[in-house]
């Protein structure tokens, strides 16, 4: 184990977590991310604009040099309730510099003020934008971490089921899957979990979801039918509650006759990306993530 995988976590339980603490006023908490994340090292090189894509803001970001027809639709994580476009500058610099893409992250609406189906409706917006655009959704790939992984998959499920044209692949950072939150690595992970815990994510749950069950297939994602799926990566740290999440969507996914590439990063932590430029494996996931991206949209 490097010195940076020894040293992270302590800065994240003393600078991040309190973000996540149900106690403190939900707009300090969304404060309180948005300056804690600031320590992430964004690519320099690249360009963050203001943009709109489906009535909502969104960011957009390129790398300098070259740009390919390409588009990622980034759904940012943040349980939520918290997290903008400005949290994960550090994974959407990367992944625009590292495919030449386009990417743009949307601010979807967040609860507690705007419970389900809000968010889902906010992405597909987005996406119904960028079709309306002229995207061609062979250009077109999904990606999202935690919460926005959760977001991403719903996505998918509402194009299909909609009968829209599906993007080329899915990325699934640590993803949020299991809304009854009764997966081994809750307890199994518990306090050891650096960012998260399970108290915290039933909070945040209850808040998203407003009056629908836990169990209601709309927002319980590990039993929906993963059938006709696009492509899907899923990538997730072995330290973190929500690794039975991932590995069961990956098992579902699979099971459905979907195309998954699903890799676990021992002793790593909840979307352990967002530290690259740090983190030799951070820079490896999304290397790794990029060039399946590529190969998809190839």
């Amino acid at each position: 184990m490097g010195a940076m995988q020894r040293i992270i976590p302590r800065v994240i339980r003393g600078t991040v977590k309190p973000a996540f603490n149900p106690r403190l006023p939900i707009g300090l908490r969304r404060r309180w991310l948005e300056l804690a994340s600031q320590a992430n090292l964004a690519p320099r090189d690249c360009r963050y604009e203001a943009s709109t894509l489906g009535g909502r803001p969104a960011e957009r970001v390129r790398a300098a040099g070259p740009l390919s027809r390409n588009v990622l639709l980034y759904l940012h994580g943040g349980g939520y309730f918290m997290g903008s476009p400005r949290t994960h500058r550090a994974i959407s610099g990367r992944l625009a510099r590292l495919t030449g893409a386009t990417v743009y992250l949307p601010e979807y609406r967040l609860s507690p003020e705007h419970p389900y189906p809000a968010q889902l409706q906010d992405a597909l917006a987005a996406y119904r934008a960028l079709l309306d655009h002229g995207v061609a959704p062979q250009r077109i790939a999904v990606a999202g971490d935690s919460a926005g992984g959760h977001l991403a998959l719903s996505l998918l499920l509402a194009l299909r089921d909609n009968g829209l044209p599906l993007p080329a692949a899915a990325a699934l950072l640590s993803p949020w899957a299991d809304t009854r939150l009764d997966g081994e690595s809750v307890g199994g992970v518990g306090a050891n979990d650096p960012m998260l815990t399970p108290a915290w994510a039933r909070l945040s749950g209850a808040e998203f979801r407003g009056g629908i069950a836990a169990d209601d297939p709309r927002v319980q994602l590990l039993a929906a039918d993963l059938a006709g799926l696009p492509p899907l990566r899923i990538e997730v740290g072995s330290n973190e509650i929500l690794r039975s999440d991932a590995e069961g969507l990956a098992a579902a996914a699979e099971a459905a006759g979907v195309e998954v590439a699903f890799r676990r990063w021992e002793g790593l932590w909840h979307v352990f990306q967002v530290h690259g430029g740090l983190l030799r494996a951070a820079d490896e996931s999304l290397a790794g993530i990029a060039g399946w991206l590529k190969e998809r949209w190839a």
